[in-house]
């Protein structure tokens, strides 16, 4: 018999260890994202230099093996009021090659006078001066040239095909279905609509193209110098002008280009950080006695802070007469630590929305009914749903040493959960906490700044006396805190 006891004294205390330790480490957790949230509070002070190592490379020219080599030689030409013919003719025979085969495309005219001067350089450089002056382009083969009024050209945008919207921000709750435009409660709305990049940039190489003709009666004509068509699966736009509008076009497909290159990694903490300190004393009596044919009750109320189901403290129950007799007397002190951290990554295209959004489903009865038809019991009830989690948007215009970003989100947290009975049925309630995110700002790449901060502290007291005397009362106090960090570290991502 000692022997089970002893075996089970060993069992307790192993429990009592494991569930010890697990509460240290569960604290010191804790406290170090509290530690943390501090650390980021005070001011940080940033080094004015910073060394970057970059890998080493060697330097190269370009070698464009579709051009021929001809085309590098340099001549030196000069020439006033010349047929294009005679001129082609002349710039080919001072590269020291063989004379390539000249064809004129449509409405090519060979005569055209043509001045030009080159004291030194190559001929590609001639040709180009050329083109600058008749407005004509040179499609180059190893053993030919093209001369062309149009030349065509196809490019590719880098970006997936597609159209996307995007909303940033709470839109507010409607007063009913049927009045879609009225709108409560405050909020911050950010709204990107049918955007198709391609289209867009189509649109702006028309632009390019048209030219604008005055006549003598001060009208204004626009004539379209070319042609141009989309490939949206693709995302190739296809170009057909003049070398002059070319030139343009290829300009700016590659400042677009340029533009669409740029990303940035978007990196996200959010630190939430729940502590709450209470302690309660008092004593909660409830007395029962029999008096004849009636009953003798007498109730001391404890406080409210705490439900009295939880069991804290010591009992009595009452003999010699006294049947049902409790006393409990209430010693409690309680405390405890609650911390969140969620990191979250997020690699942003300029100018291209991106949303990232965890979220864990809490399901409970949000109604039970019950119904009674010829002695049979029926209960019918309703599921909710209460979303845990974060839900993050973000759009970043990135440039060379800055972001201009713009960040909307929501917070969700399951605060307590309490499990209480309605009638027959057990019925979960949930204590939930929301926090709204929304900034718009300028912050330089490889520092950490916080984007939202809030702390709320809440102080509740409460006492109860008893036959005039505070000695069969209760007293208890909670004290509980709670902050919550948003902070982003802007990097600059580059292949």
């Amino acid at each position: 018999m000692k022997g089970k006891i002893l075996a089970a004294l060993l069992i307790v205390l192993a429990l009592s260890g494991c569930v010890s330790r697990l509460y240290d480490d569960n604290t010191k957790a804790s406290h170090q994202v509290k530690e943390e949230i501090t650390s980021q509070v005070a001011k940080i002070n940033y080094d004015k230099a910073i060394r970057i190592d970059l890998p080493p490379f060697d330097k190269a020219e370009f070698d464009d093996s579709a051009s021929p080599a001809w085309l590098k030689k340099r001549i030196s030409y000069s020439v006033a009021g010349v047929s294009l013919s005679i001129v082609l003719h002349q710039i080919m025979n001072d590269a020291d090659g063989r004379p390539p085969e000249i064809i004129y495309g449509e409405d090519v005219d060979p005569n055209v006078p043509v001045s030009l001067s080159l004291p030194e350089g190559t001929v590609k450089e001639a040709f180009n001066l050329l083109t600058s002056a008749t407005d004509y382009g040179f499609v180059f083969g190893e053993n030919k040239i093209e001369v062309r009024r149009f030349i065509s050209s196809s490019f590719s945008i880098p970006l997936p095909p597609g159209v996307y919207s995007s909303q940033m921000g709470n839109q507010g709750t409607k007063s009913s279905d049927d009045e879609g435009a009225i709108v409560e409660g405050q909020f911050i709305n950010t709204v990107i609509k049918d955007q198709n990049l391609i289209e867009k940039v189509l649109n702006n190489i028309k632009g390019l193209l048209k030219t604008t003709v005055h006549e003598k009666n001060d009208d204004k004509h626009l004539f379209s110098g070319g042609t141009v068509t989309a490939i949206d699966g693709l995302s190739m736009i296809h170009v057909t002008t003049s070398p002059s509008k070319m030139h343009q076009v290829e300009r700016y497909i590659e400042s677009v280009k340029k533009s669409l290159s740029r990303q940035v990694l978007l990196d996200f903490r959010v630190l939430e950080f729940r502590a709450t300190n209470g302690n309660e004393r008092g004593v909660d009596l409830n007395l029962v006695r029999d008096i004849g044919d009636g009953t003798l009750k007498f109730f001391t109320q404890g406080t409210s802070l705490y439900s009295s189901t939880n069991g804290y403290g010591f009992s009595f129950t009452g003999v010699n007469g006294w049947e049902g007799t409790t006393a409990f007397i209430k010693a409690l002190e309680k405390q405890g630590t609650v911390s969140v951290e969620r990191p979250l990554t997020q690699l942003a295209l300029n100018n291209i929305p991106v949303r990232l959004t965890q979220n864990r489903n809490n399901p409970y009865l949000e109604k039970v009914s019950t119904t009674v038809d010829d002695g049979v019991v029926t209960t019918d009830f309703t599921r909710g749903n209460v979303i845990e989690g974060i839900d993050i948007a973000s759009v970043a215009n990135v440039e060379d040493d800055f972001a201009w970003v713009r960040v909307a989100g929501n917070i969700n947290s399951v605060v307590d959960t309490e499990l209480r009975k309605v009638g027959n049925n057990k019925v979960r309630f949930y204590t939930t906490r929301t926090s709204d995110i929304n900034f718009t700002g300028k912050i330089r790449y490889g520092r950490t700044y916080i984007i939202s901060r809030v702390s709320e502290t809440k102080l509740k007291s409460d006492k109860t006396r008893n036959l005039g005397t505070d000695y069969i009362g209760s007293n208890a106090t909670q004290k509980e805190h709670v902050e919550t960090l948003v902070l982003l570290t802007p990097r600059r991502f580059e292949q």
